[in-house]
């Protein structure tokens, strides 16, 4: 059980620190989840979110293709960030509180 509370909190610092250092990727998603909630849903995937940032990122904002700038664009995002930023969302804005399904974290069990 020390194992997985140890793994829980690197992973939490690591997406602590991650989430400091790349405010771009909180902003686009809740720009992203605020659309899929203009559309009507009530609830939707963290995942789908995850890959339209990872979609916006690498194809949307970056300039036409043989730019230099391409390359120095290689953002990466941790899939095992997703629930944190999740429960970031449910924390800060409430009243959305279970738009995404989080389960309880095995280390907090």
């Amino acid at each position: 059980m020390n194992d997985l509370f140890d793994r829980r909190n690197h992973l939490e610092r690591a997406f602590e620190l991650y989430d400091a250092q790349n405010p771009e990727i909180w902003e686009l998603f809740i720009r992203f989840t605020g659309q899929a909630m203009s559309r009507g849903y009530k609830h939707y995937s963290v995942n789908g979110i995850f890959e339209r940032i990872r979609w916006h990122t690498s194809v949307e904002a970056l300039p036409a293709s043989g730019d230099p700038r391409v390359e120095d664009r290689d953002l990466k995002i941790n899939n095992n960030y997703r629930p944190y930023y999740a429960r970031k969302f449910h924390e800060q804005f409430p009243q959305h509180d279970g738009f995404f399904r989080t389960r309880v974290l095995r280390a907090a069990l």
